[in-house]
C-alpha cells in the first residue's frame, strides 16, 4: 500500500471515528419528520466521497455535519441543499477546517417549511441581453423578464427571487452587480477556480437575491442568524453554539478534545450584513439636518432605511416589500414582518 494510499485510509477512518462518537447528538440535531439512520448514512457518505474535506480538522466536520442535521438538510452534491466547504483556517496554523454552507435549494426548503402559506420560491438570474423591466412605488411590480434566444444572453447584470402566497400576494427582490460584488468579497475563497463563484455563476447569484429576499420572509430565528452570517459558518464555531444548547454536543466536544473551546470566545467575523451596518452608522454620523442652528437643537440624523409592508391589493401584481428613506405609516400585514435588507 502506497503511502498516499495509507495516509487517505487513516484520515477515512479518522473522520468516521468522529462521526461515530458524535452520531447520537448529530441524530438527536435531526429534525423529528427524518429518518435518522438514513441521514446519517447520508452524512458519512458526503463526508467520506467529496473532494477536500478528509483534510479538515474532524472536530469541525463534525460540527458541519451537525449543523446540517439541525436544520435537516442533506449533504448530498445533488440535492443542493447544504455542502461541507474546505478552508484553511490561520488560527489552526493554515490546517483546513470544515465549513458548513447552504445552498440554494436548502435556503428555498428553510423558506417553505419556515411559512406554511407560502405557495413558491424561486429565482432567476438576468443578463445584458434579456427584456426585462420592474418598477417599485405604490404598486411594485416586475413588468417582464424575457430571456434573450439562444446562446445570446450576454453577461450577467441582476437577478431577483420571487415569494408567492397562497392567496397570490406577492413579493420580490432584485439585486445588480454592486450587491454581487459585496457578497463575494465576504464568502471567501472567491479567488479559487473550483469555487462556485467561479464554476456556477448564475447559481450564486440567484442565491444571493433570494438569501435578501429571505431576510424578509418568516423565517426562524435560527435560520436568520444562519444567513446574517454570510456564506459558511466553521464548524468549530458550529459545534460550540450546538455545545451550549444540548449536553450530548458538549460531551462530545469534550470527548473529541474540544474542552478548551468551551472557553475560548469565537473569532469576530465580520459578514455581508454586519458590514451594511457598520455602513449605515458611519452614513448616519455624517448626515445631518441643512442649516441646523449652531449650540440649538441636536442634527437630526437620517433614519436607516426599513422595508415596511406594503398592503394586499387584491391583484395577481408582484407586489414586493418598497424600501423608503423615512419610516412609513401603513401597517404591516400579520405574519409577514419585514426584515432589513
Amino acid at each position: 500500500m502506497s503511502n498516499e494510499i495509507q495516509t487517505y485510509v487513516q484520515k477515512q477512518t479518522a473522520v468516521k471515528a468522529a462521526l461515530t462518537k458524535a452520531q447520537g447528538a448529530i441524530l438527536s440535531a435531526l429534525p423529528k419528520h427524518l429518518d435518522p439512520e438514513r441521514m446519517f448514512r447520508v452524512y458519512l457518505t458526503a463526508c467520506n466521497t467529496s473532494p477536500g474535506i478528509l483534510d479538515c480538522e474532524p472536530i469541525s466536520i463534525v460540527g458541519a455535519v451537525m449543523r446540517a442535521a439541525a436544520f435537516g438538510l442533506s449533504l448530498e452534491t445533488v440535492t443542493g441543499e447544504a455542502f461541507i466547504i474546505p478552508r484553511r483556517n490561520k488560527n489552526l496554523g493554515g490546517r483546513h477546517a470544515a465549513n458548513f454552507q447552504i445552498g440554494y435549494k436548502g435556503l428555498r426548503k428553510l423558506a417553505l417549511q419556515g411559512d406554511p402559506e407560502l405557495r413558491d420560491v424561486f429565482a432567476y438570474a438576468v443578463y445584458d441581453n434579456d427584456m426585462f423591466d420592474y418598477a417599485l412605488g405604490i404598486e411594485p411590480t416586475i413588468r417582464v423578464h424575457k430571456p434573450a434566444p439562444g446562446g445570446a444572453r450576454g453577461k450577467l447584470a441582476q437577478a431577483y427571487a420571487v415569494a408567492v402566497w397562497k392567496d397570490s400576494y406577492r413579493r420580490f427582490e432584485v439585486i445588480d452587480s454592486s450587491v454581487i460584488a459585496l457578497a463575494k468579497r465576504y464568502a471567501g475563497g472567491t479567488e479559487k477556480p473550483d469555487s462556485p463563484w467561479n464554476t456556477n455563476e448564475e447559481a450564486m447569484w440567484r442565491k444571493t437575491a433570494l438569501r435578501r429576499l429571505c431576510n424578509q420572509l418568516a423565517l426562524s430565528s435560527d435560520v436568520a442568524r444562519e444567513l446574517a452570517r454570510g456564506d459558511g459558518v466553521d464548524g468549530h464555531d458550529a459545534l460550540r453554539e450546538r455545545a451550549q444548547e444540548d449536553p450530548s454536543a458538549r460531551a462530545v466536544l469534550v470527548e473529541l478534545g474540544g474542552a478548551g473551546m468551551l472557553e475560548a470566545p469565537p473569532m469576530p467575523i465580520e459578514t455581508e450584513q454586519s458590514a451594511l451596518d457598520r455602513a449605515a452608522d458611519e452614513a448616519e454620523q455624517e448626515l445631518v439636518r441643512p442649516g441646523a442652528p449652531a449650540g440649538g437643537e441636536p442634527p437630526r440624523r437620517a433614519r436607516r432605511a426599513r422595508a415596511p409592508e406594503t398592503p394586499k391589493q387584491g391583484t395577481d401584481a408582484l407586489t414586493p416589500t418598497v424600501t423608503f428613506a423615512e419610516d412609513s405609516a401603513a401597517a404591516p400585514s400579520p405574519g409577514r414582518q419585514p426584515g432589513e435588507d
